[in-house]
Formats: C-alpha cells, sequence, structure tokens
C-alpha cells in the first residue's frame, strides 16, 4: 500500500507511483512505485540545460512494491525532471529542489 495515495498516479506506461516531498526541501525524495517489469530500472534527473545531474540503477521483481530514497542534497536548487525507465516502461516527473 502506497503512503500518501492521494499521490499515487498511474502514468501512460502503467507505472503505479508516488512521488513526494515536491517540492524538496530536506535533500531527499521518497519514489515509491509497483511495476511488473523485471531486471533494472534507470532513474535520471535532469537539470533545465538538459544535463544528466544523477543517474541511479536500481533492480526490481515482477509486482512489488518499492520505496526508494533519493538523495539530492548535492544538487543545487532548481527545476528538474526525473525520468524513471524500467524495461520499456517511463515515467517522468517534473521535481522542485530548493
Amino acid at each position: 500500500e502506497f503512503q500518501n495515495s492521494n499521490l499515487l498516479r498511474v502514468n501512460s506506461d502503467q507505472l503505479k507511483y508516488s512521488l513526494f516531498p515536491n517540492p524538496i526541501t530536506n535533500g531527499e525524495f521518497n519514489l515509491q512505485l509497483v511495476s511488473g517489469a523485471t531486471g533494472y530500472g534507470k532513474l535520471t534527473l535532469i537539470n533545465a540545460l538538459g544535463q544528466n545531474s544523477l543517474i541511479e540503477e536500481y533492480a526490481f521483481e515482477p509486482l512489488t512494491f518499492q520505496n526508494l530514497k533519493i538523495d539530492v542534497n548535492r544538487l543545487p536548487s532548481g527545476i528538474y525532471i526525473l525520468k524513471m525507465q524500467i524495461d520499456n516502461k517511463i515515467l517522468k516527473e517534473r521535481i522542485i529542489i530548493k
């Protein structure tokens, strides 16, 4: 079950996820998701200039709940695009780091 279920979203590629807090004020955020995919997922944060500011990989089991705590303390304040790709499923979300 997702924490803060009012934030639960389903994107067009059927990744169920919740991202909080947003804006990020304490140097980290949570990405909770359920995916039917297996294997590795790649998380990328892209800054306003289109540069990859953070890239991390995670292993996934089918239909499991994942709670990822993402540390962004080293990144400057600004607007970023979070891109998470698991197999052929992609989610994109705008995040703000304060």
